[in-house]
């Protein structure tokens, strides 16, 4: 029986149905399964550069983040694949973050878009060589589309955080 796979135009659209005012989990929690399918990793988070630092999602049950800020700030609009551990001495603090969990590989894919959101899916694995042959013609606009979802339900959350806090004004105006 051939698995059916969704195209990555049925990708970026699931993405969009998933925008909510959740704080961002519904879109990571759509993306979980796309990202497994096309490189299937050990660890992953998305991470969502904001005014005062990054907002994480882990895509695992691992809640221990694998980027560090010297590996999430210098990526721009290229991915950044680290096929063994020993390549990410650029990145002190990652290299140390992935030494302590095991991981020999990472694929770093920044959401891209000079005009949009800051931040990165990173994906990691305890096998050297891991992301060789993750297509980037798919997770380049997964990421962008991701970026853009997750500030989207940023500004969402925070609409529906001010929409309650007038509604309890008014109910205790009323009351």
């Amino acid at each position: 029986m051939l698995e059916s796979r969704m195209s990555l135009e049925e990708q970026l659209v699931a993405l969009v149905a998933a925008l909510d005012g959740d704080g961002g989990d519904r879109i990571v929690r759509t993306l979980q399964p796309m990202l497994a399918e096309i490189a299937p990793f050990d660890a992953g988070e998305v991470d969502l550069a904001g005014p005062i630092g990054h907002q994480r999602w882990t895509l695992t049950s691992d809640e221990t983040a694998i980027a560090s800020e010297d590996l999430l700030l210098r990526l721009e609009a290229e991915p950044l694949r680290i096929d063994d551990r020993h390549q990410a001495g650029a990145f002190p603090r990652t290299h140390a973050r992935m030494a302590e969990s095991g991981f020999r590989s990472l694929l770093a894919v920044p959401f891209g878009c000079a005009s949009g959101p800051r931040g990165a899916i990173v994906l990691a694995n305890r096998d050297g060589w891991a992301f060789v042959a993750a297509s980037l013609r798919v997770l380049r606009p997964l990421a962008q589309m991701t970026g853009f979802c997750l500030q989207g339900a940023m500004s969402l959350t925070s609409l529906r955080k001010e929409l309650e806090m007038l509604r309890a004004k008014g109910r205790k105006a009323d009351g």
